[in-house]
């Protein structure tokens, strides 16, 4: 095969959208922050309107939000009041004139972070503070701007370890300052700002370079499509059985595939993940390695540190210490998580926690998937269930993540989408697939649980995801000669 058929479908989809929906003129609508909770204030800004009309911003299909007066340089600026009412997911929005219509989206969460970009405003005075953002890598570009100042009015604003920067406020009252990012300072920082005689100092978390990984090549399709599984590669001197070491088999359909992306969902090579093992899985699936971002696996961790895994990975695997990182794909956001909680703190309040919490913050994507190694969920834990994740499936759920891969049951199961509590919510919850088939070695279920949707004990094969811009579509599929598959498409909240 060159595609599965969903996801050349979605490209067809994309493609006939694109064609219909292409800008009709040049007014515009910025939304800040663009990740908030209900009941929360957002500022709405744009340009390129005409000049005396009033821009009324209402949800698409549904109330009227906010409304402002088009000044005489195309520009306006409105306050947003998001009704406690509304659902925890992405929201349409409409912004229009008589003669002009632009659509946005703002996306709500669980709680308001105070490490998203933001909108600060003093109840006692005109001025406004909006920052574009409160999360960022080392070298990235921080806009703050002020509104409601006097002419002429002294303003600053600088980070912490950092050289501030400073203007003054136009005739309008407005100014705006640029900041890049210092890296002297990781994790933990603070942004003071100075407005006349107001001064605030907001908390702004820098997130670690390393969780940086280099790019992936260009994408081959322009929906793109991710292969996933785990448990691939057995010890080279294992020789292939009936049910085990097909992981030559699943490397094919990668290869017949072709796929912008592969997410190796941990214990890539057997048994320990050493350097004399890895040539089994480089002679299989590293013929993708250039497409691979991978998650480490408890095997990995047999050998010291993962010394082989990530010595094979290199910097695609994010940095030995810590073994998460983030990525983009199309217009998802991608987030590798580390599960191997005695290596690496999964805890609430630990570092890879609070790692995960802001990079979400610093990509509100309308579209997020996360995977890992060991499953939050799984009908093969029967006599409990594996809680050391939960505090980052509660970071995801609060995020709003749509979409969780696993690994490490080597079987194939798709899960309802589960709630942060683990309840089942096809409204707000997130969808998992637990795909531990790569080749190593099958696993029986001794009960399927009620929230298992499908399930495979005893195929091999790799789950492919077209990553539409609003939903995904996926389809598993097994070595040749097997004939169990399942398939089905879903939207983003």
């Amino acid at each position: 095969m060159t595609l599965p058929r969903a996801a050349a479908a979605a490209v067809a989809v994309l493609a006939l959208v694109a064609a219909r929906s292409a800008p009709a003129q040049a007014a515009s609508l910025s939304l800040r922050p663009a990740l908030a909770a209900p009941g929360a204030t957002v500022a709405a800004e744009g340009g390129g309107w005409r000049p005396g009309s009033t821009v009324v911003v209402r949800r698409a299909g549904g109330a009227r939000l906010g409304q402002g007066l088009v000044g005489p340089d195309g520009s306006f600026a409105a306050s947003l009041r998001i009704p406690r009412t509304l659902s925890l997911r992405t929201q349409p929005l409409v912004a229009a004139t008589r003669d002009a219509t632009v659509n946005s989206a703002l996306r709500l969460v669980a709680t308001t972070r105070d490490w998203a970009p933001k909108l600060i405003a003093f109840s006692w005075t005109p001025v406004r503070i909006a920052i574009s953002r409160t999360v960022a890598f080392p070298t990235a570009p921080v806009q703050v701007d002020f509104y409601g100042l006097h002419p002429g009015h002294f303003v600053s604003a600088g980070l912490l370890d950092g050289q501030p920067a400073t203007t003054h406020a136009d005739r309008r009252g407005r100014a705006t300052l640029r900041l890049t990012v210092t890296d002297a300072r990781l994790e933990r920082s603070a942004l003071t700002l100075r407005a006349g005689y107001l001064r605030r100092t907001e908390p702004f978390y820098v997130l670690p370079p390393a969780t940086v990984v280099p790019p992936l090549p260009q994408p081959l399709r322009p929906v793109p499509l991710l292969a996933t599984a785990g448990d691939v590669a057995c010890h080279p001197a294992t020789e292939r059985t009936a049910d085990a070491c097909h992981h030559d088999a699943t490397a094919e359909e990668l290869a017949r595939a072709q796929p912008d992306a592969v997410a190796m969902l941990g214990d890539a090579q057997y048994d320990d993940g050493g350097t004399d093992e890895f040539p089994a899985y480089d002679a299989t699936w590293g013929r993708m390695k250039d497409r691979t971002r991978p998650a480490v696996g408890n095997h990995e961790y047999r050998t010291p540190g993962a010394g082989g895994y990530f010595g094979y990975f290199g910097a695609t695997a994010g940095s030995p210490d810590r073994g998460y990182y983030s990525y983009d794909l199309g217009g998802w956001h991608v987030v590798v998580l580390n599960s191997n909680c005695g290596f690496v703190s999964c805890a609430a309040g630990g570092a890879q926690e609070r790692w995960l919490r802001a990079d979400l913050a610093a990509h509100p994507r309308p579209c997020t998937v996360a995977y890992w190694h060991h499953p939050r969920h799984s009908s093969a834990q029967q006599s409990r269930e594996n809680t050391s994740v939960q505090a980052l499936w509660q970071a995801l759920s609060e995020g709003g993540a749509d979409l969780v891969l696993t690994a490490h049951v080597h079987s194939y199961e798709r899960i309802a989408p589960l709630s942060a509590d683990g309840g089942v919510d096809y409204a707000h919850g997130m969808r998992s697939f637990v795909v531990g088939t790569g080749g190593r070695s099958n696993q029986q279920f001794l009960a399927l649980k009620p929230y298992s949707e499908k399930s495979s004990p005893d195929t091999f094969g790799v789950l492919f995801l077209a990553l539409r811009p609003d939903g995904y579509d996926w389809q598993f599929v097994p070595e040749p000669g097997r004939d169990f598959t399942d398939s089905g498409s879903a939207a983003c909240h």
